[in-house]
């Protein structure tokens, strides 16, 4: 083994970081439209509601159980960071599933009821990642909260480039 390996080794383990995939865990995935094919040509409104209420059901189902293999694979991981394309804008979800925290880095300070969604699918993954015992606190909440920064500008960030959290918005779904 070369030192230039070995170096790249020794990194790589402290790696404290998960990346979840933005496609898996994306608002088409969490929120997919029917397709327009003719085998719903027949059907009536409510009929087409409840198939696409089945729909949405799995497919959040199937987002939420990949994120609760992630935190069962990651659990010596701090951060699992989640990109998520909302509207035509990229939002960053830094999950902390050791203590049940989910920080939210938006730039456009989007409304938090416009990706209550895939803080839902967070939740029932992280749910069940407590119920199967993963590694965190015992002081820990049932569901994550969610804390959104708001309104931070150049002056309140700290010389780490981090910003303070002055005003924060505690989200406790």
């Amino acid at each position: 083994m070369t030192d230039q390996t070995r170096q790249w080794y020794h990194n790589k383990k402290r790696w404290k970081t998960g990346y979840l995939n933005p496609i898996l865990v994306s608002q088409n995935a969490i929120n997919p439209e029917l397709d327009g094919k003719m085998q719903h040509a027949n059907k009536t409104r409510k009929e087409i509601a409840d198939l696409k209420k089945k729909l949405i059901a799995k497919k959040r189902s199937e987002v939420a159980t990949y994120i609760y293999d992630c935190f069962m694979k990651w659990q010596d991981k701090e951060i699992i960071v989640c990109p998520y394309y909302l509207n035509q804008h990229w939002i960053c979800f830094l999950l902390i599933p050791t203590n049940g925290w989910c920080q939210v880095l938006d730039s456009a300070y989007t409304d938090p009821d416009s990706y209550k969604d895939i803080v839902s699918v967070f939740n029932c993954a992280y749910v069940n990642y407590v119920r199967d015992g993963g590694i965190g606190s015992p002081k820990r909440k049932e569901k994550i909260a969610t804390n959104n920064l708001r309104k931070v500008s150049i002056a309140d960030t700290t010389l780490a480039g981090l910003p303070k959290v002055r005003q924060s918005t505690w989200i406790a779904l």
